[in-house]
């Protein structure tokens, strides 16, 4: 009787295993899948704008080709590999699948970073107005999916909690404020020679302050992101349930301050007359670092009653 429990037992673990492997090796296929679709487009668009480019292209050009269509030849072939079960098993290990899902989101960030941010960018403008739709939208399309996959061979690597959705917001608003400070740096660089110090010291909300504020605020939220996700990480590992309480109402203050900082940011920035006018990263950023910070306040206000409870 005991015998026959105990092969029960282990033909259910041994059953649940394989579906948890089924359904990790369907969304990784899948983001394998997006990726390669993703940067495909992103080379064709930037082929494109290459075509109806008069003058000789520069390196940072050419490596918004060639880069995407390295990324899709490679994450194409890891389609095809999570496509066949026995392979996924050697795909699944973080010195394979997981080494490969980390370059191929650092080639993504450059790519990123060149394409919004380059003086020779056919992505947008001088002041991060959107000029080639494409390019823009699929590049973020990107590296959100890149980074998505490369989250998935690290949780399971390090071994964090799947369940820690407030960690994952914490480090969404950091994500979000890097977007904004790239943005604000990148307009700054191509204004700062027109701008006076004059007009940074005037009550007046000019342009150019508008621009400071923005990177100051940017700044200010990836720093405050930074040492709460720091401060959630070493909790856990300590497992310290006496200071539960006081970190859940220290991160309640810190979102609520943030609420009112992206607040106050996100009307002048996108404003009339500001940075983030038009459609384009601060933009986009902006609104993202606000309504993010909302659902924060929400999470932080259940995990106080959880721990009050």
């Amino acid at each position: 009787m005991t015998n026959s429990t105990n092969s029960n037992l282990h033909e259910s673990f041994m059953s649940s295993n394989n579906d948890l492997l089924d359904n990790e090796r369907a969304q990784r296929t899948r983001k394998y899948l997006i990726l390669a679709i993703t940067s495909t487009v992103c080379s064709a668009s930037a082929y494109d704008a290459a075509m109806s480019q008069e003058s000789e292209l520069d390196r940072a050009q050419r490596y918004v080709i060639v880069a995407p269509s390295l990324i899709a030849v490679v994450c194409a072939c890891q389609f095809l590999l999570c496509l066949q079960k026995q392979i996924y098993h050697i795909v699944s290990q973080m010195w394979l699948g997981g080494l490969i899902s980390i370059a191929t989101f650092g080639i993504c960030m450059a790519t990123l970073v060149i394409t919004m941010h380059s003086e020779s960018s056919w992505a947008v403008n001088s002041i991060g107005e959107i000029q080639a739709a494409n390019l823009y939208y699929f590049v973020w399309a990107s590296i959100f999916t890149a980074g998505l996959q490369m989250a998935s061979y690290l949780d399971k690597f390090i071994g964090l909690k799947s369940e820690d959705y407030t960690t994952a917001i914490w480090l969404a608003v950091g994500k979000v404020c890097f977007v904004i400070l790239g943005g604000g740096y990148h307009i700054w660089h191509n204004i700062s020679s027109t701008c006076t110090l004059e007009d940074i010291r005037s009550r007046t909300v000019t342009f150019c302050s508008r621009t400071i504020l923005a990177i100051a605020v940017s700044f200010t939220g990836m720093i405050v992101t930074s040492l709460i996700t720091c401060i959630r990480v070493l909790f856990s590992l300590r497992c310290s349930e006496s200071m539960v309480r006081p970190r859940a109402h220290l991160e309640m203050v810190v979102s609520l301050f943030l609420v009112l900082l992206f607040g106050v940011a996100l009307a002048l920035i996108t404003g009339i007359g500001g940075p983030g006018e038009s459609v384009g990263d601060l933009f986009y950023g902006s609104w993202l670092a606000f309504l993010i910070s909302i659902v924060l306040v929400k999470t932080c206000f259940q995990e106080i009653r959880q721990v009050d409870a």
